[in-house]
């Protein structure tokens, strides 16, 4: 019964915690501490530290479609709910994430439960293009992985890059990343209006805020599951997001 359940659980959990030392890991050596943020504040009670390379970490942030100002933020960080590294980004670096929106249609082929979103697949792909050709940052197509919420989607996108000779590109669900390290990742939201009946254990959807970095080998791995990304997170979607902070909206 659920009663005996809830009581073996305890049982298992009071075992445990006499038996074996918690440890949490704290110190994230992977992420720009910009990525970090949300996860720390949400998983880590605002202790993650960042410990990554920031020659890694900072790689992508004078790409052209990234949130640009001038203010220097080397010194703020102290309160950002991340410890560790050199503080905020500094005078000239972009914003290592970026909210594209896409004004497309989300469709389904007849008896399928999973969706898809041309117009947005479209602007996946110009996204990828823009950040390979652009002179100011350096990155292969075995560093960029995409992020699809639904199934459909995924086998949309492979094709449309698979047409532009961009096969390396690592395209799947939250689960197809697990594990993986990635320095830049776009995601592909690909609803564009609201579902009641959608979450995260509907057939065919997988979002990535459903995976919270179990069995993660580095503290805030939590960003895209449990892979990694390093220096850029660009997320598409219908454009319903603000147009002021930090994150910055493009697209049309």
């Amino acid at each position: 019964s659920r009663v005996v359940s809830t009581k073996r659980q305890r049982t298992v959990q009071r075992t445990f915690q006499r038996n074996f030392q918690v440890v949490m890991l704290e110190a994230n050596y992977r992420s720009h501490r910009e990525l970090l943020k949300i996860p720390s504040k949400m998983f880590y009670n605002d202790r993650l530290t960042e410990n990554a390379d920031r020659s890694v970490t900072h790689s992508l942030l004078k790409w052209d479609m990234l949130p640009q100002d001038d203010t220097d933020g080397a010194q703020d960080g102290a309160e950002d709910g991340v410890g560790g590294g050199e503080g905020g980004k500094r005078k000239g670096e972009g914003f290592p994430m970026l909210f594209y929106g896409c004004l497309g249609e989300d469709m389904a082929e007849i008896d399928s439960p999973s969706y898809y979103n041309p117009v947005e697949a479209s602007a996946v792909v110009e996204v990828v293009e823009r950040m390979l050709n652009s002179k100011d940052i350096d990155i292969g197509t075995g560093e960029i992985g995409v992020i699809a919420a639904f199934r459909s989607q995924v086998l949309k996108l492979r094709k449309r890059l698979r047409e532009r000779g961009l096969n390396a590109i690592s395209v799947g669900q939250v689960h197809d990343f697990q594990g993986q390290e990635m320095k830049a990742i776009v995601i592909s939201n690909v609803l564009a209006r609201p579902h009641p009946h959608a979450s995260a254990r509907s057939a065919g959807y997988s979002t990535a805020a459903a995976s919270t970095a179990d069995g993660a080998e580095d503290a805030g791995d939590s960003a895209v599951g449990s892979s990694s990304v390093y220096s850029e997170l660009g997320f598409l979607g219908a454009q319903t997001v603000g147009r002021r902070g930090p994150w910055g909206v493009a697209g049309g």
